[in-house]
């Protein structure tokens, strides 16, 4: 059994653990983000449906790569990364850490745009004109979708609110 190899299922199962943890947050990171919409039913989707999906998913391939990691043979990725790597890596989590404050406090559409400015560009995506359009538009459309096809709110501006009284 390959120190390596163990660490690859440790890691993962850590993955599947953030994941699993945060699947059971859900509820109370999203508190109070139902039903904003005026005529909404009790039908509409909660706003803790997708996450919980995403996070659900995470959780199961996490735990399909730890018990299938003494079953491969391929080079480890985690072992050929450079410092580099490492400091791309650590600062896209921050910035999605950042992106979840930011939601609460500036919205859905606002936080979105800055993230999807923001991420392309430190991940080494160089098209500025595709980023700017794709992060202008894209927010805007899914809360859209979200507020018209699904009848569920996305997280208002809540320092806006407070300041201009808009939301």
């Amino acid at each position: 059994m390959s120190g390596a190899r163990v660490a690859d299922a440790a890691a993962a199962l850590f993955v599947a653990a953030l994941a699993i943890a945060g699947f059971l947050a859900v509820p109370q990171v999203v508190s109070g983000w139902a039903f904003d919409i005026p005529g909404t039913t009790d039908s509409a989707m909660t706003p803790t449906f997708f996450p919980r999906i995403a996070l659900a998913v995470t959780a199961s391939f996490a735990i399909l790569v730890a018990v299938t990691a003494f079953s491969r043979s391929d080079p480890l990725p985690l072992l050929t990364m450079t410092r580099t790597n490492w400091l791309r890596i650590g600062s896209l989590l921050v910035i999605n850490v950042a992106y979840l404050a930011a939601m609460r406090l500036f919205g859905f559409v606002l936080s979105s745009i800055v993230l999807m400015l923001v991420l392309p560009l430190l991940a080494g995506y160089r098209k500025k004109s595709a980023i700017v359009v794709t992060a202008l538009v894209l927010p805007p459309v899914v809360t859209l979708i979200f507020w018209y096809g699904l009848k569920v709110a996305l997280p208002g501006a809540q320092f806006l609110e407070r300041v201009t009284g808009f939301g």
